[in-house]
């Protein structure tokens, strides 16, 4: 039922990933050339692209683990209230 006051907003966090994951890839000083200035990279661009490529692989992997956790909550199958209750992480707050 939550999911439903969330579902509008999925398309611009996915645009904000996307943003952050290519900003990360570009050097700093193919950015500030843009604007007329210069900016020395501390990173070589390919290792900076490599980096970014790893950080980006990290981010899919913990979404996709985090999504196969919560995968049981989603689908509503029937499970323990042990492992139902360990899937609440913000406990008997807001329960």
């Amino acid at each position: 039922m939550f999911y439903f006051y969330a579902l509008p907003a999925e398309p611009f966090l996915i645009l904000t990933v996307v943003y952050v994951l290519g900003a990360l890839a570009r050097s700093p000083a193919s950015l500030s050339r843009r604007a007329g200035g210069y900016v020395r990279a501390w990173l070589d661009p390919a290792d900076r692209r490599l980096y970014a490529a790893v950080a980006a692989g990290v981010y899919v992997l913990l979404v996709a683990l985090c999504f196969a956790y919560f995968y049981p909550i989603y689908v509503g199958t029937t499970i323990p209230y042990a492992d139902w209750f360990h899937r609440m992480w913000l406990g008997a707050r807001w329960i």
